[in-house]
C-alpha cells in the first residue's frame, strides 16, 4: 500500500478503485473459519488453555493491524476526511481489538503502531483517555522513547486542526527518529 500510495503522490500511476478494492479485500480483518479438521480435533477440555489464549491474542493482535491498514487506506490513498464513517469503523473495531489484548502479557507492545493510528482518529476524550492508559502499560514494559514520542504527538494533535487534516497533517509532527512498529 505504501508503494501505490508514493506512486500515486508521485504521479506515477492513476488512483485505481479495482486497485483500493483488492487492497480493501486483502486486508480485512480476518476470523479461523471452520474447516472439516475441525471435527477430528481434540475435545475442549483436553486443549492446552495457555496455548488457546496465546493463539486468540496473536488474531487479535493480526485483526488490529488489519484495521489499521483499511485506516491507512481511506484516509492515505482515497483520502477520505478523519471523521468518515468507513475511517471510524475501522478505528473502533481496532480499539476493541487492542482491548482484547492483554496488558499483563508482552502482546500488547507490539500494538503500538494500531495505537498511534487509532489515536490519531480518536474524538472523544474516553477513546483518547483509553489511548494513554494502553500507551503508558506499553511503556511500563518497553521504556523506549518511541512510545513517549507516540504519546507526545497524539497529545498535541488532539483538538488541533492537523486532527482533521489529510493524513500528513496527522503524522507529520512525529519525531522523524522515532520507530513505530
Amino acid at each position: 500500500m505504501a508503494e501505490y500510495r508514493q506512486a500515486l503522490k508521485n504521479g506515477n500511476t492513476p488512483f485505481s478503485m479495482e486497485m483500493v478494492r483488492e487492497l480493501e479485500r486483502n486486508m480485512q480483518p480476518s476470523y479461523d473459519a471452520l474447516k472439516i479438521d475441525h471435527f477430528g480435533e481434540a475435545q475442549p477440555e483436553n486443549v492446552d488453555q495457555h496455548s488457546i489464549k496465546d493463539r486468540l491474542q496473536s488474531h487479535t493482535l493480526c485483526r488490529a493491524f488489519q484495521h489499521s491498514s483499511l485506516i491507512f487506506l481511506y484516509r492515505a490513498i482515497c483520502n477520505l476526511p478523519s471523521q468518515h464513517s468507513l475511517v471510524q469503523q475501522h478505528v473502533h473495531g481496532c480499539k476493541e481489538c487492542i482491548k482484547g489484548l492483554s496488558d499483563r502479557d508482552n502482546i500488547l507492545k507490539c500494538a503500538i503502531f494500531p495505537l498511534y493510528i487509532i489515536g490519531a482518529h480518536s474524538f472523544a476524550e474516553e477513546e483518547q483517555k483509553f489511548i494513554l492508559e494502553r500507551l503508558e502499560s506499553v511503556h511500563r514494559v518497553l521504556k523506549f522513547q518511541a512510545v513517549l514520542c507516540v504519546r507526545f504527538s497524539l497529545q498535541k494533535l488532539w483538538g488541533s486542526a492537523s486532527q482533521y487534516g489529510t493524513w500528513a497533517d496527522m503524522f507529520g509532527a512525529l519525531t522523524p527518529a522515532a520507530l513505530v512498529l
